[in-house]
């Protein structure tokens, strides 16, 4: 079946759904997010660091983060995070405290679904925020031509030339598309290697094609948009691949999977292909169990990707087009449980960073002293604000569009 003709990704998307390969002077001017997801629930107050608190140091006892590497008088960040920390003094970082929404919901699946959908209600809501804001960037280019029904005949063509088919494309990096990438108009694609994104077969399988639907309950149209659509994903699966095996980073990138990922989307990206947003996660973060150990070698892949990632951008002249937004779908609870770890919790940090970025520290940091009837620190700062400072500071889109009414930026990021 048609399926076969490709592997890592759809098998014969519309053209839209695919990055474009665009000229260097055209894409160097479009501004890119990549949104790393820390999955599992990354402990907020063992990244930023309150120091010296005295009910920090009493709930965490022995967890208590004793050696982090101060920013101010009041806050550090984790040991393992200094290449952060020197981004930050740069004022290439921003740290955002005490993120979160109302209820807060510690399941992690429920709780990655209103993150996700930039919506309460989760799924409830059928499209994600980052799908919501592809669609915002393409807003009033003609949609891609559809397949007509088989024997329509009668039916109008509905023609769309290459042109102005949207431009713009939205790429989680994984071998499914999360939630926050559903889409109206734009059709993300899942990559997780480079080398599976391809269309397997040559010229011959374009006469397969015709061959498989030359019946005659079949239109012309319908023949020709198969053959258009196989010959679209293969100029698309070759740009990919060409794009990654091309690139070389301009800084060593440490042996991680995060790193990994990050280095693919520095590549796709000097490699000119024309992709708005990318979406990645990283796994770990759910530290109920010898949390001190894990976390130093969590939070030491984070830094050495996210640092390696901005330099090797910076090498290629892209810096000033990238921002990176760090988030999870929960902190972790302040008092520490009977096995080394934590439990999930409800409000933490968010980090962004990258040359565009006005560093420093956003909303107000956590009371740990009043906490809510879970024993859990109250949110100060409404993650779809986070959100609406990406999307109009940074992305130019309207927040009300994707976000709703009623959103307030930040100003870590503005135009």
């Amino acid at each position: 079946g048609l399926g076969a003709l490709a592997a890592g990704g759809p098998a014969l998307p519309a053209a839209g759904a695919l990055p474009r390969l665009l000229p260097r002077d055209a894409a160097d001017a479009r501004r890119v997010l990549v949104v790393l997801e820390l999955a599992g629930g990354n402990d907020g107050l063992d990244t930023v660091i309150p120091l010296g608190d005295d009910a920090y140091l009493r709930a965490r006892g022995e967890l208590a983060c004793t050696d982090a590497l101060p920013l101010d008088e009041t806050t550090g960040l984790h040991p393992r995070l200094a290449g952060l920390r020197d981004l930050y003094d740069e004022g290439r970082l921003a740290i955002v405290e005490g993120v979160g929404y109302p209820d807060p919901i510690r399941s992690h699946f429920l709780s990655r679904d209103v993150w996700h959908a930039a919506d309460l209600g989760g799924r409830a809501r059928d499209t994600g925020w980052l799908g919501r804001l592809a669609d915002a960037c393409v807003d009033g280019v003609p949609r891609p031509a559809r397949a007509p029904a088989a024997g329509d005949a009668s039916a109008p063509a509905e023609t769309a030339p290459a042109d102005a088919v949207p431009p713009d494309a939205l790429v989680s990096l994984g071998t499914t598309v999360p939630w926050s990438c559903r889409a109206e108009r734009v059709r993300p694609v899942a990559l997780s290697r480079p080398a599976a994104f391809r269309v397997l077969g040559d010229d011959g399988v374009v006469s397969a094609l015709d061959t498989a639907v030359a019946a005659d309950d079949v239109s012309d149209r319908a023949r020709s948009f198969l053959r258009r659509a196989y010959l679209d994903a293969r100029r698309a699966s070759d740009a990919v691949r060409a794009a990654a095996a091309e690139h070389v980073p301009a800084v060593d990138y440490p042996d991680s999977d995060v790193a990994d990922d990050l280095r693919l989307v520095a590549g796709l990206l000097s490699g000119g292909l024309d992709t708005r947003v990318f979406a990645l996660s990283a796994g770990g973060y759910d530290t109920h169990t010898d949390m001190a150990n894990r976390r130093r070698r969590l939070l030491g892949d984070l830094d050495g990707a996210l640092t390696a990632f901005l330099g090797d951008l910076e090498g290629h002249g892209l810096a000033d087009r990238v921002v990176v937004l760090v988030h999870s779908e929960f902190g972790r609870r302040l008092a520490v449980n009977g096995s080394g770890g934590t439990d999930h919790g409800a409000p933490g940090p968010v980090l962004v960073a990258g040359a565009p970025v006005t560093g420093g520290r956003f909303g107000a940091p956590l009371d740990l002293t009043t906490l809510d009837d879970r024993g859990d620190p109250r949110f100060t700062t409404d993650f779809r604000d986070v959100y609406a400072t990406l999307v109009e500071g940074w992305m130019g889109a309207s927040s009300a569009a994707v976000l709703g009414e009623g959103r307030a930026p930040l100003g870590f990021v503005a135009g």
